[in-house]
């Protein structure tokens, strides 16, 4: 007795969800909501941004790239007196305090890029940043920050110098 009643009140059940589910579809409603929920997705994914840089561009625009060529250039005319004189241990030392100053101005390099993305990404209107970007979805667009991320170096380093102003002279 108690399954007959069960039966019969999930058969109601079912019927009152089928008509109900027949009347939003006739009504259009239903595919309305689905349109309105596609539309807000796409709203969504659209406005995701992603910068890139060209970190080799940005390197070669880098403050710390002066002291690398100078310290490059003293290497290699240490280098040339050392192997004229034949002298190996020489060498070996130049080339380890070359490698040296050239890890450290790269470690200079990230942590600079490090500091600076956060604003340069900030003010490109861009959500993420990366080196490379391999593969975009049609609804992610990309925006190359290099020239911005080259821009705030050189603003920090500015702001960084003394400014040369020239000041009153004392009164005689």
């Amino acid at each position: 007795m108690l399954k007959r009643k069960a039966g019969k009140f999930l058969i109601g059940n079912l019927m009152v969800i089928c008509a109900v589910t027949v009347a939003v579809l006739f009504s259009g409603n239903l595919s309305a909501y689905a349109e309105g929920q596609a539309g807000k997705m796409t709203a969504k994914k659209a406005g995701l941004k992603v910068g890139t840089y060209n970190a080799e561009k940005a390197f070669q625009e880098h403050p710390s790239q002066a002291k690398l060529k100078k310290a490059t250039q003293k290497a290699q005319t240490e280098l040339q007196k050392a192997r004229q004189k034949g002298n190996q241990q020489k060498m070996q030392q130049i080339q380890q305090d070359y490698q040296q100053t050239r890890n450290q101005v790269f470690q200079e390099f990230e942590q600079d890029v490090s500091k600076h993305m956060p604003e340069v990404a900030s003010n490109a209107g861009v959500k993420a940043v990366a080196r490379d970007v391999v593969y975009t979805a049609d609804d992610v667009k990309t925006k190359d920050v290099t020239s911005q991320l080259i821009n705030s170096f050189e603003e920090y380093e500015n702001k960084k110098k003394p400014s040369r102003k020239k000041l009153p002279a004392f009164p005689k």
